[in-house]
């Protein structure tokens, strides 16, 4: 398991979009250390929350019209459907593909922020500038 906490450099200076993203990261490091007793608890809150958090951001993304929707929401249907797929492993009593999955959350997701969720970081700025009375 990759270790990597929350880094400063991971901040877009949105404070909704951080604090998800820290309660993501902190979720990760919760579920990759869980045992075998809580792990398929953990695994599935984890995947709710995921579920939760990409709704709302796109949710936010369909209110101001942000071009970059349909590949940002492509990107967060993969992830999920790699969950689910180990969600479904679990219940077959294999943990191997959802730790795995675990495994490699962290790397994915601070990519995911470097790059698609800094664009919307950055449309939202731009969307709270632009309404009126700023």
């Amino acid at each position: 398991m990759n270790k990597q906490m929350w880094l400063p450099q991971m901040t877009l200076g949105n404070e909704s979009m951080d604090a998800s993203h820290m309660a993501l990261m902190a979720a990760f490091s919760q579920v990759a250390a869980a045992g075998d007793a809580s792990f398929a608890v953990d695994f599935a809150t984890l995947t709710a929350a995921m579920e939760s958090d990409f709704r709302e951001e796109e949710a936010t993304m369909e209110r101001i019209e942000f071009p970059g929707l349909p590949v940002h929401r492509e990107a967060h249907a993969r992830v999920l459907s790699a969950m689910h797929h180990a969600t479904a492993d679990i219940k077959a009593g294999n943990f191997g593909p959802a730790r795995e999955a675990i495994a490699y959350l962290p790397d994915w997701f601070m990519l995911h922020i470097s790059t698609l969720d800094a664009a919307l970081a950055l449309a939202l700025e731009l969307a709270d500038t632009n309404e009126p009375g700023q």
